[in-house]
């Protein structure tokens, strides 16, 4: 079975979430970071899959952190594509998506619009699913 480059670089691109991101959610949206003191890294990261670098100091070692984030649609996308490659965050994955995907078929309300309760309740039920998972949780 031949790969093409593209197929490798979501291949790699899972590789570097599942063991140096983080998926986030807020009752607004979708933040997948990935935090290292490598350069090259973050910049493949950004140059193959857009998203932001910022970049500090560590406290501890005064070394330079950089820290890749996508967000929202670009980021449950990117994670639609490295599913198959992840195996410790494939959960947080498919909650995210899931996530995303209701933000998604609602964008009108981000023209003012209010969520109804129970959206709201599913909403804060998946940020708190989220949260377990990010803190060692099933």
């Amino acid at each position: 079975m031949e790969y093409s480059l593209l197929d490798l670089k979501y291949a790699y691109a899972g590789g570097i979430i599942d063991g140096e991101g983080c998926v986030n959610l807020t009752k607004n949206g979708l933040t997948l970071v990935v935090g290292v003191c490598s350069q090259e890294l973050t910049s493949f990261l950004k140059q193959n899959f857009c998203g932001g670098v910022n970049i500090s100091k560590c406290n501890s070692s005064g070394r330079l952190f950089y820290r890749w984030v996508l967000n929202s649609t670009p980021a449950s996308n990117l994670l639609k594509r490295v599913l198959p490659y992840l195996i410790i965050k494939k959960n947080h994955a498919l909650l995210a998506i899931s996530f995303q995907s209701k933000i998604d078929t609602h964008k009108d309300y981000a023209y003012g619009k209010v969520l109804t309760k129970s959206e709201l309740k599913e909403r804060e039920s998946m940020v708190e699913q989220m949260h377990k998972l990010n803190h060692g949780g099933k």
